[in-house]
């Protein structure tokens, strides 16, 4: 957390700030845990229900990281953009995360959550 950032959040205690990087962390949280999820035996009987699990909180986290991006203050969305954060862009990332069919796919929106979040 930047400097800036910091003074944000004691300064202004913005709730839809706070909010906002709670699921940017439940995000990042989930992407760890989609990786792990990747990388298991294919054969293990677990391993479907850990994607369907991972599909389905991808879909809810874009959910909830566009509401939190909506109730964000409007100085925050752009000083977010002037830092290269695309909230909505990571949420579409997310989506089309869930609905991948095959790994490069699934990588390449992995790499653009990242990014558009940046984390």
């Amino acid at each position: 957390m930047s400097l800036w950032e910091k003074l944000a959040d004691v300064t202004f205690q913005e709730h839809p700030i706070r909010r906002y990087r709670e699921v940017k962390d439940r995000i990042a949280h989930d992407l760890v845990t989609y990786a792990d999820a990747i990388i298991l035996d294919e054969d293990a009987p677990a391993v479907p229900a850990m994607r369907y699990a991972s599909q389905r909180a991808n879909r809810g986290r874009a959910a909830e990281l566009e509401v939190a991006a909506k109730n964000l203050p409007a100085w925050y969305r752009k000083w977010l953009h002037r830092c290269g954060e695309e909230p909505f862009k990571a949420a579409k990332n997310l989506r089309a995360l869930a609905d991948a069919t095959w790994r490069e796919g699934a990588d390449t929106h992995v790499a653009n959550i990242k990014r558009w979040l940046r984390l």
